[in-house]
Parts: C-alpha cells; structure tokens; sequence
C-alpha cells in the first residue's frame, strides 16, 4: 500500500451460496478487532447486504458466518476496560433478542428508496421528508444512523438521536461507535 491510514481494510472475501432458498454468507476477514470490527461494523455492514441481496433474489436469509485470521482487542478502546473485567467467552453485545427491522418489504422499490433517501440525506429537514418509503427501514433505521453520525461529526450532539434507531442491532451498533469516540 502506498498510504498511511488508521483503518486498513481487513474484509477479504465473502463466501454466497444458496442452499434450501436460503442466502448463506461466510465473509473472511484477514484482521479483525473485536469491538470495532466483527462486533462492530462488520455484522451489521455484511448482514445488511445479505438481507438486500436476499430480497432481491426473493429468498430467505440463510446463515452468516465470520472467520477473522487473527482476532484480537485493541485495549485503548474505551468499551475495553468494562469487557475484560468479564470472562472472555461472556462479550458478546447482540446476546439479548434483537429487534431487527427487515430492510425489505418491497424489493421492487427498495432502489428508489435508496435513492430518494440519498438525494435528501444531506437536508436538514431529514424528519420532515414527506416522501413514503415503500420499505420503512430507511425511516426507521437509515435516517436516525445517518443523523446520528452527521451530528456527532459535525457538533458532537449525536448521541441525541441513536435511541430513534429502530433496530436493536443498529441502535447497539451506533451506541458502541459513540462510546469509541466520546464519554456521553
């Protein structure tokens, strides 16, 4: 590489098969940190294209499996003082039941509601958008990440607007990226 960065990209390959109509996905990871990573962006980010490539196929979502060459902790992090207090096997930040929200109700439309949601993601008036999705996630879902990451870059406010997350995965997700960045 011939450039110095802070994130390295550590995704190698992923795995696609269907077997039973069921879209099965193993994603190879040659790196992968725990918190930031596997538990972190990566089973929200490659479970999300699973469930989007699930919908357009019209099949079910199958299983997601992740294997990381060298799994480790970077104990700077500050979410890693409270989980090495626990035993190791313990840490697991989805244990509880997960209130997930399909980000597919209507595969047909879910491209322009990607769109539309692009073309106003940037306006101030995200809660005011008048447009109907025709797949709820990206109100319910898209809209409050999208906010609660501008913010924080932005003015630092963003921990106001997580809990709107409707999804317990996300809203975890965007909750341990906020403690990575700021004590709230």
């Amino acid at each position: 590489m011939n450039y110095e960065s802070k994130d390295i990209p550590c995704n190698d390959i992923i795995f696609v098969k269907i077997r039973d109509q069921k879209l099965h996905f193993t994603v190879c990871c040659r790196s992968n940190d725990m918190i930031w990573g596997a538990y972190g962006a990566n089973v929200v980010q490659f479970s999300m294209l699973q469930e989007y490539m699930a919908g357009k196929l019209e099949i079910e979502m199958g299983s997601y499996n992740q294997i990381s060459d060298s799994f480790h902790v970077y104990t700077n992090n500050p979410q890693w003082k409270a989980i090495s207090e626990l035993p190791y096997a313990d840490y697991n930040p989805y244990k509880y039941a997960v209130q997930s929200v399909p980000i597919m109700y209507n595969p047909d439309k879910w491209d322009e509601d990607l769109t539309q949601f692009l073309s106003h993601v940037d306006s101030w008036n995200m809660y005011n958008n008048t447009y109907m999705y025709h797949n709820n996630w990206f109100r319910d879902v898209a809209e409050p990440m999208y906010l609660t990451w501008r913010l924080h870059k932005e003015d630092k406010t963003g921990y106001k607007h997580y809990a709107n997350i409707q999804a317990s995965d996300w809203r975890t997700a965007a909750e341990y990226w906020l403690i990575t960045r700021e004590e709230f």
